[in-house]
Formats: C-alpha cells, sequence, structure tokens
C-alpha cells in the first residue's frame, strides 16, 4: 500500500510512513477493536394479569367535638299482625305478679306529726300558764294570786296538771289554791284587783281556754292520753338559795323547794308522742306550792 500524504510504499501493518511520519489511516483503523455488540435484552415473561382486589369501605371518621352529631331516625315498626289465641285468656288477677306489675302496697303515712301538732302543747302550755300567772298577778316583775296548797310536791304537781287538762277550761281559783297566802297579799296590794274573785275571774279569763282547743282536737281525731308524775327531786343548794332571795322580796318565806317531772303520753293509730315538763314547787310554813318564780 502507499502513503496517502507522499505517496510512498509501506507495508499494511506500519503505523506510520518511513518518508513522511504520517499516521496510517487504514492499519489504525484495523487496530482499534471491533466495537462489542450490546447483548439482547432477555425476553420477560408474561405475568398473568393480577385478580382484582375487593375495595375496601373507607373507615368512618369519628365525628369531631366541635360538630353536632347528626340526629339518627329509627326506621318505623312494622305492624304486627296479631296472632290468634287457641287457649284461654289469662288475665294478671289470675296470675298476681305476673303480666303486670304488683301495685305497690300504699304507704302508711306517720301520724307523728299530727299528733305533735295537736299535743304539743301539753308542757308548752303549762310553761306559758305559769308565765300569765306571774304577769295577771305581778309577782316577780309582771302585772297581779289564800293558797290552800298541798302535802306534798306529788300532790301539787297532780293538782296543777288537772287545772291545766280540765276540758272546760282553767278554774281561776283553783290556781289560785296553788300559791302561798303572801303571794296573793303582796299581788293584791300591788295590783289592781279589788278582791281575789275579780282576780280569779281575769285568770279564767287569760287562762281558761289554754288547752281546751287541744283537747277538742284530740277528741277529733281520736288521741288519747296520760299524764305520769314522778317522784320529787331536791332542789341544789345553790338553787334554793336563789330561790329563797326571790321570794324574801315579796315577803315570803321559803323552807325547801323540789321539782317533779310530768310525762305526757299521746297515742293515736298505735303511734305514740312523749313529752316532759318540770314542775317546780315550793315548801312555805310546812305546805307546798307551785314555784312560779323557777317556772317563768
Amino acid at each position: 500500500m502507499f502513503c496517502t500524504n507522499c505517496g510512498t510504499s509501506i507495508s499494511d501493518d506500519a503505523k506510520f510512513c518511513p518518508n513522511c511520519g504520517a499516521v496510517n489511516q487504514r492499519a489504525a483503523q484495523a487496530a482499534q477493536p471491533a466495537p462489542t455488540q450490546p447483548a439482547a435484552a432477555p425476553v420477560q415473561p408474561v405475568q398473568p394479569e393480577p385478580t382484582p382486589q375487593p375495595v375496601e369501605a373507607a373507615p368512618v371518621q369519628p365525628a369531631q367535638a366541635n360538630q353536632a352529631p347528626q340526629p339518627v331516625y329509627a326506621a318505623a315498626p312494622a305492624q304486627q299482625q296479631a296472632m290468634p289465641q287457641n287457649g284461654p285468656a289469662y288475665s294478671a288477677e289470675m296470675y298476681p305478679g305476673y303480666g303486670a306489675a304488683a301495685a305497690a302496697a300504699p304507704v302508711k303515712k306517720k301520724k307523728t306529726g299530727l299528733i305533735v301538732g295537736i299535743c304539743a302543747g301539753g308542757a308548752v302550755v303549762i310553761a306559758g300558764i305559769v308565765v300569765l300567772i306571774l304577769w295577771l298577778t305581778g309577782v316577780f316583775g309582771g302585772g297581779v294570786a289564800g293558797g290552800v296548797g298541798g302535802n306534798s310536791p306529788v300532790a301539787v304537781a297532780n293538782s296543777f296538771i288537772d287545772i291545766v287538762m280540765d276540758p272546760n277550761g282553767i278554774d281561776g281559783q283553783k290556781v289560785m289554791d296553788l300559791l302561798p297566802d303572801e303571794m296573793i297579799d303582796y299581788a293584791m296590794s300591788e295590783g289592781n284587783y279589788a278582791n281575789e274573785a275579780e282576780m280569779a275571774d281575769a285568770l279564767e279569763y287569760s287562762l281558761g281556754n289554754s288547752m281546751v282547743e287541744n283537747l277538742q282536737l284530740m277528741e277529733e281525731y281520736g288521741i288519747s292520753y296520760d299524764v305520769s308524775v314522778g317522784e320529787a327531786a331536791p332542789v341544789s343548794d345553790y338553787e334554793l338559795e336563789d330561790i329563797q332571795d326571790a321570794y324574801q322580796e315579796i315577803g315570803v318565806n321559803v323552807s325547801d323547794a323540789q321539782t317533779v317531772e310530768a310525762v305526757f303520753n299521746f297515742e293515736m293509730d298505735g303511734e305514740t308522742y312523749s313529752e316532759s315538763t318540770d314542775i317546780a314547787t315550793i315548801q312555805v310554813g310546812g305546805q307546798w306550792y307551785l314555784d312560779t318564780y323557777s317556772m317563768g
């Protein structure tokens, strides 16, 4: 072959021309390695189409706190056809406790409150009567009651209870009989009464109906009662001294003082109510009288 540059004859495998040094293009091309052909891509196997999966319903999101809950409407109930009964009809009366709720037993109302409302006057009225006696007789600082007294504190207590619980009203003269003569004399001199009868009338007028209405109500409602009087108990030395000083101011010399507990027992349709009060007594000249100072 010949050099393409100067025409000098050169061998086929000479890389350069010996005459001019030009590159033998043919030998250079032959020396270059043949380009590598890319390997054929492997044939992919045909994948079977996937079986369609069922679509899951989206989960229900809980309602937010600030969202108002939507009302739920229940479907109207279907009309039920009445099934014919082949047997005899049964009623709740035939079998108590089945098929219908048993009627609740009526609650028995307690009558204690009624008894209290009507009868609470026992001890309360006694105290009120004594206060009125003090006011009417003018003794120990009041307005203007000789007394026969009793031979014991218990006898005085029983007499006073009988006077108070008399359904015909309080007898003024009987009240005055439970007061010492000196006490009545003092009341006559300090008050505006012309005589003892006038003062007795005043006592009846003021005290006569203190328990009458209560006693009438007790009879109307069927309330029975009894009064039990206990033993007499002496007062303390301090209390006796105080009582003696008080009565000494109106000319009454007290030698002893005792109290008697009276218990009022009321009963109505098997229910009971009780209340108690102390009846104070004093001894003057060997006799026992009502101690209005201690009770008032």
